[in-house]
């Protein structure tokens, strides 16, 4: 797999931020900060 060199978030951590989400035990907020990245 190919993948940006400045790429934040791997498929792995898209995967979990979605899981997290959607099982809502997470805010936005709160994931933004655990996976440093910004919410917009």
């Amino acid at each position: 797999m190919s993948i940006h060199k400045r790429t934040r978030l791997t498929l792995l951590d898209r995967q979990e931020i979605w899981r997290l989400y959607q099982a809502r035990l997470w805010k936005v907020v709160q994931l933004a900060e655990r996976f440093h990245v910004s919410r917009c």
